[in-house]
């Protein structure tokens, strides 16, 4: 006969699951590693955020130093985009070595997303594959997402879609005019 009561408690040790270690976050290291997500949210993040500084620093300086250097200004405007987004470029490669420390391979690999084609079916594999839960050679997993984690990682469809909305609002417009200005100049060349 069996000795124990349907009342008592499971005897698994659940503190364990509680004590469990996770990697210290470090934003611009490629030190620790970091999730799908936070992967998601710190690269489209920092993206975004370096486009709006960089288009606003650009202008002003643009507008400011149109009257005094004229064509120049815009020369002045294009070094300071390359030096943006040289920088983002860098920044994103750290991420990209975080993630790939996650997913238990080289941070090396990262430079696979230089190669045109590959490197795009490259990144969709950092983005979609599960990284390993338990420690591996690179340390200890990354914490769980932060509240804002998950609605950055979130808002990225949002805004891809009111980009591409933008796009297919300004483009198909303009498209539809040049069409109707081809019909025309042909009708007119008939006509002659």
């Amino acid at each position: 006969m069996n000795d124990k009561t349907p009342y008592t408690p499971p005897a698994s040790n659940v503190a364990d699951a509680d004590n469990q270690q996770f990697a210290e976050l470090k934003m611009f290291s490629p030190g620790p590693r970091i999730g799908r997500l936070r992967y998601l949210a710190y690269s489209f993040g920092m993206s975004f955020l370096v486009m709006i500084v960089v288009g606003i620093i650009a202008s002003i300086i643009t507008v400011a130093l149109t009257s005094a250097l004229g064509e120049a200004a815009m020369v002045v405007a294009v070094i300071i985009y390359g030096i943006f987004y040289a920088a983002l470029i860098a920044v994103n490669f750290i991420f990209g070595i975080k993630r790939l420390h996650d997913l238990n391979h080289s941070g090396w690999m990262s430079l696979i997303m230089l190669i045109p084609v590959i490197g795009f079916f490259f990144y969709l594999y950092m983005l979609f594959a599960a990284g390993s839960s338990e420690e591996n050679r690179y340390g200890n997993p990354p914490p769980p997402n932060s509240t804002g984690v998950i609605v950055t990682s979130w808002l990225v469809p949002l805004v891809l879609i009111a980009y591409i909305g933008v796009l297919a609002a300004i483009a198909i417009p303009a498209y539809n005019g040049y069409i109707q200005q081809a019909q025309e100049a042909k009708e007119a060349q008939i006509q002659q």
